[in-house]
């Protein structure tokens, strides 16, 4: 049964990305503006939300929707890492600063994802503040600190903004 519900699920969804979605040129010409084209393609093409994109206003909501839900899964790393008690005092402040860093992209993000439903994309300027929020997060980790999985989450943060963007540039012009 449970099998016969996925198998249900993905068909409709590809049935819905081939009726009404953005055409798949778009995000690659939007992509290629990216220092990591085939990261953002898949990034779009894993999200489902994409299928319902059927403009570029639509993929800007994607685009930001991805840069919160991120933020949001950074936050509760360095959420978890601050009130674990069996981590020494030093790695729990530097955690609560990094959980304070995320907590204020997910309020940038959710700025930005206003403004884009508003559809005043000049006005939008937290995708930058974010990626300097986030590095910065990683930069005042000690070095002892630093881990592959603070790379790629600074890294990956850093790149949904830079994505984000793109895509409120497309609009703008």
């Amino acid at each position: 049964m449970a099998f016969l519900a996925i198998l249900l699920l993905l068909f409709s969804s590809f049935t819905y990305n081939a009726l009404g979605s953005l055409p798949q040129e778009t995000i690659i010409g939007i992509c290629s503006k990216t220092e990591y084209p085939d990261i953002c393609i898949n990034m779009f093409n894993n999200d489902l939300s994409t299928g319902l994109a059927n403009n570029l206003a639509d993929l800007s909501l994607v685009a930001i929707d991805n840069m919160y839900r991120l933020a949001v899964s950074g936050h509760l790393m360095f959420q978890t890492a601050t009130y674990d008690h069996n981590q020494d005092e030093e790695s729990r402040k530097v955690s609560e600063i990094c959980m304070i860093y995320y907590h204020t992209i997910i309020n940038l993000s959710a700025e930005a994802y206003t403004l884009s439903r508003k559809k005043l994309y000049n006005q939008i300027t937290q995708f930058t503040q974010s990626a300097r929020i986030a590095y910065l997060c990683e930069a005042k980790m000690p070095r002892k600190f630093k881990s592959n999985m603070l790379n790629i989450l600074t890294r990956s943060m850093i790149l949904r903004c830079k994505i984000a963007k793109a895509v409120v540039r497309a609009i703008t012009g």
